[in-house]
């Protein structure tokens, strides 16, 4: 698993989401406020984890 923090993901977020779809490499994004950590892995590995078909709400 890929660990950057959210000033290097946003230079590089195309290519996570293609090593998150064509790899399935999830990847941790940390930041430096306590607690704050995300993981971003696709809609296919999120479903098998969940066992439940995810819904998203596009943003505008």
């Amino acid at each position: 698993m890929s660990i950057v923090n959210p000033s290097q993901a946003r230079k590089v977020f195309y290519q996570l989401l293609k090593n998150v779809n064509q790899i399935n490499e999830p990847v941790r994004i940390l930041s430096n406020n306590k607690g704050s950590e995300t993981v971003m892995v696709s809609k296919k590995d999120r479903n098998a984890l969940f066992k439940k078909p995810c819904s998203f709400i596009l943003m505008e």
